[in-house]
């Protein structure tokens, strides 16, 4: 059976989008408004100097074989680039 991890994260302080965590986490965006708000807030330095950024939430998604919500995400090291996780790492059965 396949699953879909949900994780949702914000930037606390104002900083660009870490891109590269979507290859790291082997993860995407998980809809059309996350992926417009990652374009948004990608190294456009004068938008994160007024820390537009900051309080925003998107969500990616991750495709898997195991249900464990633990499972693939690198939390820590979203939080090293100024983004954490809101709530908990949802898991939906596809």
């Amino acid at each position: 059976m396949k699953y879909m991890h949900i994780l949702t994260v914000t930037a606390g302080r104002s900083t660009s989008f870490p891109i590269d965590m979507l290859r790291y986490d082997r993860c995407f965006p998980y809809s059309p408004d996350d992926a417009s708000m990652i374009e948004r807030n990608l190294d456009h330095g004068d938008q994160a100097r007024r820390g537009e950024s900051s309080g925003k939430e998107i969500r990616l998604g991750k495709f898997t074989m195991r249900k464990w919500k633990n499972d693939g995400f690198t939390v820590a090291r979203w939080e090293s680039f100024g983004w954490s996780q809101v709530g908990e790492i949802e898991v939906r059965s596809l």
